[in-house]
């Protein structure tokens, strides 16, 4: 019988690592489940920090206040479920307590641990941190070696039913004492999970890198890797310098038996990244031809053409842009352009130009629709350079949803680009957008989930995750997907608004409240706090708010305005401020048809004409 603890309305289960409350799932990040996992072996007996620690860290130093950062979004989960029962009780200078009763599956109770047993291993869970998204091209040939062996590799071990892999590619690691090599490192292990993704996505799934970058300082064990990410392999990398040579040494460990699998180091000279492709591709011709698919091999034919200094220039362009400054991005843009001055066909370079202008415009450092026009002019180059590049194809995907409300182009790119990286959960994420847009809510569901199983550890997956349950009114799942998305980001802005948004949806109106008070973004902030003092009955507050909204906000946040008034059932002035955000191309109009703020406009005829204008089904 598996082993399933229960307490109030609450079920625990260690093998499959989920929590459930009457039957709804509770999302918890991995170190919280294994805190609440370790105090539910032990109910009703003080665990001392350092005891709890030792359990949830083993042989890893931590400080105490991750502990206490943990513990207290433990609570805060629970209290979620269980408003009315504190869970866990903080004795001062003894430690906490876990008050429930505690049932095994069977009915008994779990004998409690003491203090001189050791404490069973545990995971150890990513530091919460947003990395690059985009293909950055770098050691071309390990990683074209590495997709090779891989899909030949699984194809020697592939069980029966089609069972599927699922690997984690660790963060390529510097140890060339030089840290302007940094750049370089990352852009391996992003080279890596892009190349290995674009696999056959039933048999083999990659782990995106937004959830493995965490791993970077300090390198946990592999059995906890494992665990954290529920992958049976993981992917070793690292480079180092010597008499102006680089070794890449690149390895696959299983993660069940720490068993190596494969390992290789090449050389190289800086600069003659291309020629060890060559090198490479001849001494693994026939595993290329078992593993790669064919957009794979021609893209190695092109990357041969590229300059050197260009592949330099654009990973100099991409560091900059991942840290998204005004200075850095006018920095991004140039490096992208001198890129492109060096190798005019380099298409990944345009697509890197694309992504800078697109943020620049977005960030107002130049004009909105100069720069959404450069940037569509430079994705659009990309793609007549490199028909088969997917990153092109999603980034031009993104344009034009967001700017240009051309779905059905939209549709065409987004398609594109999943048949070319099928394992990419950056598009699989614009799929599960652009299908929630456009109310195919079953698909977005689908696809949004998986996003969450390739980049488990990514706040914005959980948040579109959250923005699909809410459309299908299911608000009981879409409140754990943002407290997941809150508590995996180092910035709150949106996420707690959004949150509270869910609490709304659910009746809760003063949790509602409680969670928007803390958002940071005052758009944000203040058309929650608007929407939840009018469910509180609160009228002379919620109109008070709504009017700073909107003498403060209306430049920017027409949509924002139109979603108050239409929950407060004020039609006329609703689709007045709707015609403002189309007029202002506001952001949130592709959302028109999703969201449910805007229930009370859905049955005037204003509503369809509106979604008319706007080009999306009715």
């Amino acid at each position: 019988m598996s082993e399933i603890y229960q307490f109030e309305e609450f079920a625990l289960d260690p093998k499959k690592r989920t929590l459930t409350w009457d039957d709804s799932p509770v999302h918890l990040t991995p170190k919280t489940f294994d805190i609440l996992l370790f105090l539910v072996r032990n109910p009703n007996r003080v665990v001392s920090k350092q005891e709890l620690m030792k359990a949830v860290w083993p042989d890893t130093h931590v400080e105490e206040g991750n502990l206490t950062f943990n513990v207290s979004v433990l609570r805060k989960t629970l209290a979620e479920c269980a408003p009315d029962n504190q869970l866990i009780v903080t004795l001062a200078r003894q430690g906490y307590q876990f008050t429930a009763d505690v049932t095994a599956a069977d009915g008994r109770t779990p004998p409690p641990s003491t203090s001189s047993k050791t404490p069973q291993p545990l995971v150890t869970g990513a530091e919460e941190t947003r990395w690059r998204r985009w293909l950055i091209v770098g050691a071309l040939s390990v990683i074209t070696l590495l997709a090779a062996y891989l899909g030949w590799q699984r194809s020697r071990t592939a069980t029966p039913g089609g069972s599927e892999t699922r690997l984690a590619v660790l963060p390529c690691r510097n140890l060339t004492g030089d840290a302007t090599q940094e750049y370089l490192a990352d852009g391996i292990t992003e080279e890596l999970i892009s190349r290995l993704a674009q696999l056959d996505p039933q048999k083999l799934s990659v782990i995106a890198l937004t959830s493995v970058m965490g791993y970077k300082q300090p390198r946990p064990r592999l059995e906890e890797i494992g665990r954290d990410l529920g992958v049976q392999r993981v992917l070793e990398s690292s480079i180092r310098s010597s008499a102006g040579r680089l070794r890449i040494t690149v390895q696959l460990i299983d993660v069940t038996n720490q068993s190596h699998l494969w390992s290789s180091d090449y050389d190289y000279r800086a600069g003659e990244i291309l020629e060890l492709e060559d090198a490479v591709a001849r001494a693994v011709a026939r595993q290329i031809q078992l593993g790669l698919a064919p957009n794979q091999q021609r893209g190695s034919e092109r990357s041969r053409t590229v300059a050197p200094q260009a592949i330099d220039a654009y990973l100099r362009g991409h560091y900059l842009f991942e840290h998204p400054t005004k200075d850095n991005l006018d920095q991004a843009v140039g490096y992208f352009e001198q890129s492109i001055t060096l190798d005019s066909a380099y298409a990944l370079a345009w697509v890197g130009l694309s992504h800078a202008r697109r943020r620049q415009a977005e960030y107002g450092v130049i004009p909105y629709e100069d720069g959404y026009r450069q940037a569509r002019e430079a994705a659009d180059r990309a793609l007549v350079l490199d028909p088969d590049l997917g990153p092109g194809y999603a980034n031009l995907a993104w344009i034009q949803i967001n700017h240009d409300w051309d779905w059905d182009g939209a549709h065409t790119s987004a398609e594109r680009a999943l048949s070319l990286n099928p394992g990419d959960a950056e598009t699989v994420s614009i799929v599960a957008f652009l299908s929630a847009i456009l109310g195919r809510y079953d698909e977005a569901l689908t696809a949004a989930q998986r996003a969450v199983a390739l980049d488990p550890l990514d706040p914005g997956v959980h948040e579109g995750l959250g923005q699909i349950y809410l459309a299908l009114n299911r608000s009981r799942d879409a409140i754990p997907s943002y407290r997941t998305a809150l508590q995996l980001s180092r910035d709150s802005s949106v996420f707690q608004a959004e949150l509270g948004l869910a609490y709304l949806s659910a009746g809760r109106a003063s949790d509602a409240l409680r969670e928007i008070e803390k958002e940071p973004s005052p758009p944000w902030r203040l058309r929650g706090e608007a929407l939840a003092n009018y469910q509180l009955g609160r009228r002379r507050e919620a109109d008070s708010i709504l009017a700073e909204l909107t003498a403060q906000q209306q430049a920017h946040a027409a949509y924002q305005i139109a979603e108050v008034h239409a929950f407060r059932g004020e039609t006329d002035q609703a689709f007045q401020w709707l015609e403002r955000a189309y007029a202002q191309r506001d952001g949130g109009v592709p959302s028109t048809r999703m969201d449910p703020l805007l229930n009370n406009l859905r049955s005037d005829p204003r509503y369809n004409a509106f979604l008319a204008k706007v080009r999306l089904p009715q």
